[in-house]
């Protein structure tokens, strides 16, 4: 009788604990110092964090790869680094309104983890806060944000949505970079720093609005976007880093304002589908689309920088063995660097007589007609002015090759009494008319026409 007794409360004890919350029972699976929850040692499944707990310590549930969900208690004020990295099963997390901070790579890893609501009470996100969370479809940063960390959101395959709310000044390097699925993100007036590769292989993106506080877009912004297909830089923008919109793909067209100083060599690298770029008559971005044979359109208020100015220069240029001195006009990239342009009818002269000689004329537009013995005007091989001109125009030319219309970049100057030159690119010329253009350090600039 006294053992049926033993056993019966036993199987009572049993029963009763069944019943009591996997928390409770999981009291010792958290190891704590003043507050701080420095280890969680327990099995995982849903895990109710206790009350007391001040702060969530660095890798305090690191690699605990069967915990599901967690619910962190309002005392929490803080959760640390690696937090949570590489708790794979976790597809749930509450955070309560008494967390103002997420440390770097709190949740980084988390594949499973699909949706989380920041707090109004976090005003920052660490980096590589929810790097390689890639099931995280969306994501709501609260108002009180004011920095999204480096790699933020990095590799982040799934997030859609983002809404970035005003109180954000400084989105970090690569915030949102490798956010294949992410379609649209409207950047908001508070922010004056874009961080370089922000949006980086963002291959969904087709559409972005940069703000008017925006000053400088660093290297790599927006490469690899291939989605992007039309993008407005605003006036506020006076530096455009390297490779910004290399290897995208599907660009077509991109506005740059007049106050932009600089290219970088590769800021458009490899985009295939770009034709056009819009800006200001006499800015660097028309220098651009002229040294690099794309469409200008002037779409902006002429720009007050001296990328007005074609400066007077000389070239020696060899041609078929013979030292000859051309009178030219360099335009100056950001760097400083020259582009020369030849007067068309002074290559004539030179070439005539030549198996590459050719004619110059004039029906509403310049006529070029190869094979054809040139004949002479008088003002070749000099200059009807002297000094610096500011350039009349300077872009893509309509040209008139053997009958056919053909596009080729010009640069035209106006003398005094309004009558306008046209000079072009050597090398230019070379390939429209048949005769080779090329350097060597040994011969410096030369021409070959057999």
């Amino acid at each position: 009788m006294k053992t049926r007794k033993i056993l019966s409360l036993a199987l009572a004890l049993v029963m009763a604990l069944a019943l009591v919350p996997t928390a409770a029972l999981a009291a010792g699976d958290f190891q704590t110092t003043d507050g701080v929850l420095t280890k969680y040692t327990g099995s995982g499944g849903d895990v109710v964090i206790p009350d007391g707990v001040t702060a969530i310590g660095a890798s305090a549930f690191n690699g605990c790869k069967s915990l599901t969900t967690v619910t962190i208690p309002d005392s929490v004020t803080s959760i640390g680094k690696w937090a949570f990295e590489d708790c794979k099963s976790l597809t749930n997390v509450t955070l309560p309104d008494s967390v103002t901070s997420i440390g770097g790579e709190a949740f980084r890893g988390c594949t499973s983890l699909t949706a989380v609501t920041i707090p109004d009470s976090v005003t920052s996100i660490g980096g590589g806060a929810f790097r390689y969370c890639d099931s995280l479809t969306g994501v709501t940063i609260p108002d009180g944000v004011t920095s999204i960390g480096e790699n933020a959101f990095d590799y982040c395959k799934s997030l859609t949505d983002v809404t970035i709310p005003d109180s954000v000044t400084t989105i970090g390097g690569h915030a949102f970079s490798n956010c294949t699925s992410l379609t649209s993100v409207t950047i908001p007036d508070s922010v004056t720093t874009i961080g370089g590769g922000a949006f980086y292989s963002c291959e969904s993106l087709t559409d972005v609005t940069i703000p008017d506080s925006v000053t400088s877009i660093e290297d790599w912004t927006f490469g690899f976007c291939d989605s992007l297909t039309d993008v407005t830089i605003p006036d506020s923008v006076t530096t455009i880093g390297d490779s910004v919109f290399s290897n995208c793909e599907g660009l077509t067209s991109v506005t740059i304002p007049a106050g932009v100083g600089r290219f970088a060599k590769y800021v458009f690298y490899d985009c295939p589908s770009l034709t056009t770029i819009r800006g200001a008559d006499g800015s660097y971005a028309q220098l651009w689309a002229l040294d690099n044979g794309k469409t200008f359109e002037a779409v902006l208020p002429a720009a007050a920088t001296p990328g007005k100015t074609a400066y007077a220069s000389t070239q020696l240029v060899e041609v078929d063995g013979k030292k000859i001195e051309f009178q030219c006009y360099a335009l100056k990239d950001a760097n400083g660097n020259d582009t020369n342009y030849v007067k068309l009818r002074d290559v004539a002269y030179i070439l005539n007589g030549t198996a590459a000689q050719f004619q110059v004329g004039w029906d509403g537009q310049v006529a070029i007609t190869t094979k054809t013995a040139y004949t002479p005007n008088g003002s070749e091989m000099k200059t009807p002015y002297s000094g610096d001109r500011t350039y009349a125009k300077a872009g893509s030319e309509s040209v008139r090759l053997n009958g056919s219309s053909e596009k080729m970049n010009a640069l035209l100057l106006k003398d005094g009494e309004g009558n306008g030159y046209t000079y072009f690119k050597l090398r230019d010329l070379g390939t429209a008319l048949g005769f080779k253009v090329d350097w060597s350090p040994e011969r410096g600039i030369y021409i070959e026409t057999k």
